[in-house]
């Protein structure tokens, strides 16, 4: 009887063999070398203005010869991503989605899922020699990331001593220029993706490879952002972060010095960045200079006084116009949810996560106190139209395919991890959904190696590194 043809048999074809030449892996080293140079202005999207993904995608599409081993995963993946956006196409018509957001949505979803494709790929495609490719790979990384550091050490210079040829010269290259706002964004889109690539590429590679220059970096990168006034997230990133890897190495060490060194450590660095960062000090602390005030401003019919708005302003989430927009974008949307609850159970429709958030506008409003109104405004505007609306993945999956795909790839993720062999394996898991919480697009490589590292870790697979 003859065997039946199916997708193993067709990528195992003299062509498919041909397209992977060895050559081709001049792309997935390219790819990496440009990581974190993700602000080009030739880049095709300024959301995330980067090309590595667009590499990766010629990488895998090339390389289709060596996915035969992975097939029942990428199946699964495929079928996952294929049944939700069946039905996010039908909640689109049916919540009368943009039609140009809808076609631009399943973009980051084949960049995502091709950025997994050729993780597998190169695996497969090294063999025996995948640890020294691994090597070089990391090395090629760690260059690239110190090259961005660099960078950004020159950015602080230029505001700090007002050099105007670095910033006009810096400035021509960005897609997105942050330096005009004070800001040094290294190389990256936006200084909040900081974290992202510290913690979704460096620090994993770091406990795959056990490379201490990867850790050096890490480090070197942290206190760089911090010092450099990069952003409020990267603290949040690193204080969260740090306290998770605290517990898996608490396992290790038998010290009982341990805990109370670990306290006293997060109070130094919480009060030696507030000493060093505005934006910080004043979300976080800012209530320690408040001034007396005649109002009680607890009272709702005082709150949007002059005096209470001011006093709002000090301190807290409102005090800071990015945090306080983030938030107002995140509660606009769960507000839609509860205007909509079917929605909420079925998605909103590919592409139209704005929506929710356009439904729970008024209500999120109400609460919102800072003196920033750009963003609150444009997502009143009917014209306005943004493929990131909520900065955070849970609730775009939500909006768009609705609670039981977040659910779904909740658990896929968990049992990823459960048959994992690496005994950081949870931890992994948990930084990754913190990482998340404030990042939405499924084409960033953080969640993708995530699934990748798991995977070929797995009882039934051995990772070589």
């Amino acid at each position: 009887m003859k065997e039946k043809f199916g997708l193993k048999k067709l990528l195992a074809m003299r062509f498919f063999k041909t397209l992977a030449h060895p050559a081709t892996d001049f792309l997935f080293f390219l790819a990496a070398a440009t990581l974190p140079f993700e602000n080009l202005f030739f880049a095709p999207s300024s959301g995330w203005a980067t090309v590595t993904p667009l590499i990766l995608f010629l990488y895998a599409i090339l390389n289709l010869h060596y996915l035969r081993p992975h097939l029942p995963l990428i199946k699964k993946i495929f079928l996952f991503f294929l049944g939700f956006s069946i039905l996010g196409t039908l909640t689109m018509f049916f919540f009368h989605g943009r039609f140009d957001d809808y076609i631009a949505a399943f973009v980051p979803l084949t960049l995502g899922f091709t950025c997994l494709l050729s993780f597998l790929e190169f695996y497969t495609k090294q063999g025996s020699k995948f640890k020294q490719k691994l090597n070089l790979l990391t090395s090629i990384i760690i260059a690239s990331y110190l090259i961005s550091l660099l960078i950004g050490l020159a950015e602080y210079f230029a505001l700090k001593y007002n050099l105007p040829g670095i910033s006009d010269a810096l400035g021509f290259l960005f897609k997105r220029n942050y330096l005009a706002k004070n800001r040094v964004q290294f190389f990256f889109t936006e200084p909040s993706f900081i974290g992202m690539h510290l913690f979704g590429i460096l620090l994993p590679l770091f406990l795959l490879t056990k490379r201490h220059a990867l850790l050096f970096l890490i480090v070197l990168y942290s206190y760089s952002a911090i010092l450099f006034g990069a952003g409020v997230r990267i603290i949040l990133d690193i204080f969260l972060i740090a306290i998770i890897l605290s517990f898996y190495y608490l396992r290790k060490v038998k010290d009982k010095l341990f805990i109370p060194l670990g306290i006293v450590a997060i109070i130094l660095f919480i009060t030696s960045v507030s000493a060093v960062n505005g934006r910080f000090h004043k979300i976080f602390f800012g209530f320690l200079n408040s001034p007396e005030i005649s109002l009680d401003c607890e009272l709702e019919e005082n709150q949007n006084t002059e005096e209470c708005l001011a006093l709002l302003r000090k301190s807290g989430i409102n005090s800071d116009g990015s945090f306080a927009s983030r938030v107002f974008r995140i509660k606009s949307t769960v507000f839609g949810y509860a205007k909509s609850p079917i929605g909420f159970l079925t998605g909103y429709g590919l592409g139209n996560s704005i929506h929710p958030a356009r439904l729970g506008h008024a209500q999120a409003k109400k609460d919102y106190k800072s003196s920033y109104m750009k963003e609150v405004n444009d997502l009143a505007n009917p014209e306005y139209h943004d493929d990131s609306i909520s900065y955070c993945l849970y609730t775009r999956i939500i909006s768009e395919f609705g609670i039981f795909a977040l659910l779904l790839g909740l658990f896929f993720l968990y049992n990823l991890a459960r048959k994992s062999t690496l005994d950081y394996k949870y931890h992994y898991l948990l930084i990754l959904l913190y990482l998340y919480l404030q990042f939405e697009s499924l084409s960033f490589y953080a969640i993708w190696l995530f699934i990748a590292i798991m995977y070929l870790s797995s009882s039934k697979r051995e990772l070589n590194a």
